[in-house]
Parts: structure tokens; C-alpha cells; sequence
């Protein structure tokens, strides 16, 4: 399989509200995707759900990187797109959108910025 050929399923952009004409697929060892949404470029990642990761999992590894963007430290920040949810399920992968900390540059806590992500 090529990653050229690969796509985010249609039910996580809509949950998203990313268009499919805003997502690009970059070049990686594992598929992530540059998208656009609300006029701001983030990550879209995915990771299989096993034995060994659940979408819990990665919903408390969201916990723990708000809590260090609060302090200061330099990480992608979860993006709470899914329907205020930091995390999705589909097709046995948990998806999540991150800003890179370059782009997470702005004043106030996650909560009072992320806001407008959360519809």
C-alpha cells in the first residue's frame, strides 16, 4: 500500500468539519494529513486502536499535553473537534487534530482558546 492512496474516512472530516478540499496528505512514515479549518492549518492523525492503545488512552495523553501547554512546554495541542471531544473512533482507528505549537500561539488558557472549536 502507498500512502499517496491514502485517505481520512469522509464520517471523521464531517465530525470535524474539515472539507475534503482542505486536507492534504504529507509526507511521513505514517499517514497524517495538513488540514484547514476555521481558516487555521492543523494535523490530522490516526492511530490503530489494539490491545495495547484505546481511544482512552489517547484522551488522557490530550489531558496531559493541555496540562503542559499550560505550563509552557512546547507540544501539539488536541484540538476538542469531534463533537467537543478531543478524539474519535472509526473504522478501529482513534483520530485526533493537533495544532503544532507554532501554530498555537495566542493568549489565554486551552479552554478559553479552543472555544470556538468546539461547536
Amino acid at each position: 500500500m502507498t500512502w499517496s492512496s491514502v485517505e481520512p474516512p469522509r464520517a471523521i472530516l464531517d465530525a470535524a468539519g474539515i472539507e475534503p478540499t482542505d486536507v492534504v496528505l504529507l509526507t511521513w512514515r505514517v499517514p497524517i494529513w495538513q488540514v484547514v479549518r476555521d481558516g487555521m492549518t492543523a494535523i490530522l492523525r490516526t492511530t490503530p486502536i489494539d490491545a495495547l492503545f484505546s481511544v482512552e488512552d489517547l484522551r488522557w495523553q490530550h489531558r496531559v499535553q493541555l496540562l503542559l501547554v499550560d505550563r509552557g512546554v512546547r507540544v501539539p495541542v488536541p484540538i476538542p473537534v469531534f463533537d467537543r471531544d478531543t478524539a474519535a473512533v472509526e473504522k478501529g482507528c482513534a483520530w485526533e487534530v493537533l495544532l503544532t505549537f507554532r501554530a498555537a500561539r495566542w493568549p489565554g488558557k486551552p479552554s478559553q482558546r479552543f472555544t470556538r472549536w468546539a461547536r
